[in-house]
């Protein structure tokens, strides 16, 4: 299990991806990238198989909230899943044309239903380009 960390990073409470409580499935590991925006590193989906996944855990209030992930996107990249507490909330694409761009931000309406503890999972559940890779930075809520 990875420490749970948080950090202030733009006005918003920060979680980075390296940082998640539980790796539930596939091959995570951090992967030192010069081009990434936060501390140099985003965490890396290596297996890059279909439901690939991380959870964390968070605490927030009851509301609707943008969920925003700071990523990377190219030909290689997955479909994303966003569940809160086991809940869907959508899909985010990670797949663009051409050479990888870094410092993507992707965005999703997401719900959260009562206050307290929560958890969040990332997992890789499709595919555009043909492959499952995933690389994020890390997210936040902003609402």
């Amino acid at each position: 299990m990875m420490p749970d960390l948080d950090y202030f990073q733009w006005g918003y409470h920060f979680k980075p991806t390296f940082c998640c409580n539980s790796v539930i499935q596939g091959t995570w590991a951090i992967y030192m990238n010069v081009l990434s925006y936060f501390n140099g590193s985003f965490p890396n989906a290596g297996s890059g198989a279909v439901n690939d996944e991380i959870q964390f855990k968070f605490g927030q209030k009851a509301g609707a909230y943008t969920f925003r992930l700071l990523c990377q996107t190219g030909l290689v990249y997955a479909i994303i899943t966003i569940y809160i507490d086991g809940v869907s909330q959508g899909t985010i694409d990670l797949w663009s044309a051409g050479p990888n761009v870094y410092n993507v931000v992707k965005t999703l309406a997401v719900t959260i239903v009562k206050d307290g503890e929560h958890t969040l999972n990332i997992k890789a559940t499709g595919t555009t380009g043909g492959t499952y890779y995933v690389a994020t930075v890390g997210w936040w809520l902003t609402g």
